[in-house]
């Protein structure tokens, strides 16, 4: 796995919690409580909206953490993540980066 492989993984964790979240024919309890709501389309929209920017926020926030370039809870400092044939993903920057690219320059197109 590359660091860009890394996280695309969270990527698309982020995009099917969103959909999943919002998705009212499968078993979820996101589905359940956001039905629940009575939301109208235009608030269905805004939740979306809301849940996309969270989940991205949070996530971005982790990669970075795990690359000992942003806090996780109170701590900074950087992690050792190794693939399975114990390539080192962290380290490099490269997860930085490729966060930046899918977190925030997708979110924008």
């Amino acid at each position: 796995m590359t660091p860009e492989e890394f996280v695309k993984e969270f990527w698309l964790l982020k995009e099917s919690d969103v959909n999943g979240a919002l998705d009212f024919n499968n078993q979820r309890l996101t589905s359940k409580l956001v039905k629940d709501m009575g939301l109208t389309d235009v608030q269905h929209r805004q939740l979306r909206e809301v849940l996309d920017a969270v989940l991205t926020d949070a996530l971005y926030t982790v990669l970075l953490g795990l690359d000992g370039e942003a806090n996780i809870g109170e701590r900074q400092m950087p992690y050792r993540i190794y693939d399975e044939d114990n390539n080192e993903l962290t380290g490099s920057g490269d997860i930085e980066a490729y966060a930046y690219e899918y977190f925030q320059e997708k979110g924008r197109s």
